[in-house]
């Protein structure tokens, strides 16, 4: 996915056994929102990351979390990208 700068957000590997990682650019002044919903939308994990103005790579162990579709939701500023991923 590129947002509007020409950056690119991943979530891989996907399908996964529930270890994942989040790579995306992080600009030095901002604060980013990383929320991970179910399908029914509840929120399993969130959290809040200062950009540091490169590329920022995010270890989640979901291992532990039922076989399944799952959402990742990155906000920051105007921006709400959504990715799914899957637990297999």
């Amino acid at each position: 996915y590129n947002w509007d700068d020409g950056s690119k957000a991943l979530i891989y590997p996907n399908p996964s056994n529930g270890l994942f990682n989040i790579s995306f650019y992080a600009q030095a002044d901002k604060k980013y929102s990383l929320s991970i919903n179910n399908v029914l939308g509840q929120i399993l994990s969130n959290e809040i990351i200062s950009g540091t103005g490169q590329n920022m790579i995010i270890q989640k162990d979901m291992s532990s979390y039922a076989n399944g579709i799952y959402y990742l939701r990155i906000q920051a500023d105007d921006l709400n990208l959504i990715r799914s991923f899957v637990i297999e």
